[in-house]
């Protein structure tokens, strides 16, 4: 409940010197238009807190009554207005605002809050001038009490806006706090910036918000701590971590986001800007990472030039694209690796791979066009639910061809020129049904090869 002011004219004068620093408010209409607000941001947005504060003051005022500033008046008191009379008859209790009795900390919080609400409606005017700027229409209104308005529950009084600045306060103090766990590795324009992860209660506070094992007892199960392990965290400018990166020597062993998922493509210019600053080796997660390092030169892995060959494993694992970079014109020497991942093709592998080809558990592909040319080793499709025909397959297989666990797959008309081992397609319904004994059970088929066992 309100306050009742003799003299509540007065108290609103006092508001509008609190927000228009001494200043006499000027005459502002309920209503504008953002061509009424080009060059008077500033004053517009000091007349929204002037007409917020002479809403809520007197609400905020009611825990003050019986203070000296709030003088009581009675029946007594000369030239009474009828409203005050009738208060007054209802036992209802009527003040007169003396500005000069007001104590100093009612003063520097009415400021406090006046300052905040002045940002806030700034924020607002300009904001909806910035989109104004762009559209062809200009006719739109905007509103000077806006600050009042009831979706907005952290201005609805004094109390909650005072509440709203001790949050944040809080906040920063917390921040703060966690700040002397960590060290700022490296920071970038826009506010974001790598720490490096000083204490167990980093670890663990970490481990935490990105909702996996940093900082648990399975992980230090598997990565008992020594000199040489470092972690790292991506911040916002809030503080908020979104990658954490396990350094051990020199090299890179983990890059995961949030459940230990694959970080997202805008996160990787800075994963990527903080190896190349410390000249780190990547020993896993590359596909995190999206970089290779070979001879001490980086490679992004969606640009990779034409001719080279590459000397590790490639693990396009779980990755949450659906296609894989172009590597049709590289050569690999080592194990090519993609399995239980969305890609929808398998276009983009390396030609040619001078080890194994794992693409198992992959739900979207439907045949095997894109795959490499010549595997020297084994090649793995199993489980792909969604595969059909064999159509595209490899010319050279050195080992064995799994396709198991295929349900789908129906056509294998399609086969390698030369390969070292067996197919396999165990589990294959559709074949099978093609391919039932007398009895009607199902049996593993399993084709010989051009090389004798």
């Amino acid at each position: 409940m309100a306050v009742n002011l003799l003299n509540e004219a007065e108290l609103n004068t006092y508001l509008g010197q609190i927000a228009f620093a001494g200043e006499t408010p000027p005459k502002i209409h309920h209503m504008i238009t953002p061509e009424d607000i080009r060059g008077q941001e500033t004053t517009i947005a000091r007349f929204m807190v002037y007409k917020w504060l002479c809403q809520r003051v007197r609400h905020y005022f009611e825990k003050y009554q019986g203070h000296p500033f709030l003088e009581p008046v009675d029946q007594s008191t000369p030239d009474l207005p009828a409203w005050a009379l009738r208060n007054l008859s209802d036992h209802i209790s009527v003040y007169r605002f003396c500005k000069d009795k007001i104590p100093s900390e009612i003063k520097d919080t009415l400021q406090t809050v006046s300052d905040v609400l002045y940002f806030k409606a700034l924020t607002y005017l300009q904001k909806h001038q910035k989109q104004t700027d762009t559209k062809k229409d200009k006719a739109v209104f905007l509103r000077t009490d806006y600050l009042k308005m009831k979706n907005r529950p952290g201005l609805q009084s004094i109390e909650t806006v005072l509440s709203e600045i001790a949050q944040k306060e809080q906040a920063k103090e917390l921040q703060k706090k966690s700040l002397e766990n960590v060290e700022t590795v490296m920071t970038f324009p826009n506010g974001v910036c790598f720490v490096r992860l000083k204490t167990e209660k980093a670890l663990v506070e970490e481990g935490f918000k990105m909702e996996h094992c940093a900082g648990t007892d399975i992980y230090y199960y598997y990565n008992p701590p020594d000199e040489e392990t470092r972690t790292y965290s991506l911040r916002d400018k809030s503080g908020h971590p979104h990658i954490t990166i396990e350094v051990r020597g020199n090299a890179v062993t983990q890059c995961r986001g949030r459940r230990d998922t694959c970080p997202t493509p805008r996160y990787l210019p800075y994963i990527q800007q903080l190896i190349k600053h410390f000249d780190w080796d990547i020993q896993s997660d590359m596909r995190a990472i999206g970089l290779i390092k070979q001879d001490g030169i980086y490679y992004d892995i969606w640009h990779l030039p034409a001719g080279l060959i590459i000397h590790q494993d490639l693990d396009f694992s779980r990755v949450p694209w659906e296609k894989l970079p172009d590597m049709s014109q590289i050569t690999l020497i080592g194990n090519f690796t993609c399995h239980r991942s969305k890609i929808r093709s398998l276009a983009g592998m390396p030609k040619k791979i001078i080890g194994n080809v794992d693409c198992s558990s992959l739900s979207e592909i439907t045949d095997l066009t894109g795959i490499a040319r010549e595997v020297s080793g084994f090649v793995k499709i199993r489980g792909c639910d969604a595969l059909i025909s064999t159509k595209g397959c490899p010319d050279f297989i050195g080992d064995f061809w799994d396709l198991s666990y295929c349900a789908k797959l129906s056509d294998v008309s399609e086969k390698p020129k030369h390969l070292g081992g067996l197919i396999i397609t165990e589990g294959c319904v559709n074949l099978a049904l093609k391919n039932q004994t007398d009895s009607g059970k199902y049996h593993l088929i399993k084709q010989k090869s051009d090389r004798e066992y």
